[in-house]
């Protein structure tokens, strides 16, 4: 075996190292540019939460956290009825309601990562018994930055006392 023959081997292996490396790069950015480096918002929807202007008035409190990396604007809320698993797969539920502007806390909002909003609408107002009806009852957040929402369903449990 000449030099020449090692040196070949040498760079055929280099070569070869270098190649998978980086294939695994281009993988590992387009991992991050469609899963990790995107809007993440966690989202909660609590009913019978108590109006501290109007201990009387009971509101569905709502707060969205940015969990992700990335600044985003929350747009608007929206109320959906679903009656089963598989419909809520879809984007909007068999009744909708879009809320704009909640009870207290401003629409649009803007999020930074790790910021919190709080908002909360009139939870006996006119409309919302007919999401009682549902099976699922999800609020859902829409955000200039995301395809799709992100959702929070409601605790039947709790919503159940709203008609009495």
């Amino acid at each position: 075996m000449t030099t020449t023959d090692v040196l070949a081997i040498i760079g055929a292996v280099t070569g070869i190292i270098g190649t998978i490396a980086g294939l695994f790069a281009l993988c590992w950015d387009y991992y991050k540019w469609k899963y990790a480096e995107r809007v993440q918002l966690k989202v909660t929807a609590i009913p019978n939460f108590v109006n501290a202007e109007d201990r009387r008035k009971e509101m569905i409190w709502v707060s969205v956290t940015n969990i992700g990396k990335i600044p985003t604007t929350i747009k608007l809320l929206t109320l959906h009825g679903f009656n089963s698993k598989r419909g809520m797969k879809k984007r909007n539920g068999e009744n909708l309601a879009i809320i704009t502007q909640p009870f207290y806390g401003q629409l649009p909002a803007k999020l930074n990562p790790g910021d919190d909003w709080d908002g909360g609408f009139d939870q006996h107002s006119e409309g919302i018994e007919e999401y009682l009806k549902y099976k699922y009852f999800v609020v859902q957040v829409e955000d200039t930055m995301s395809n799709k929402p992100f959702r929070a369903e409601v605790d039947k449990s709790l919503v159940k006392k709203l008609s009495s």
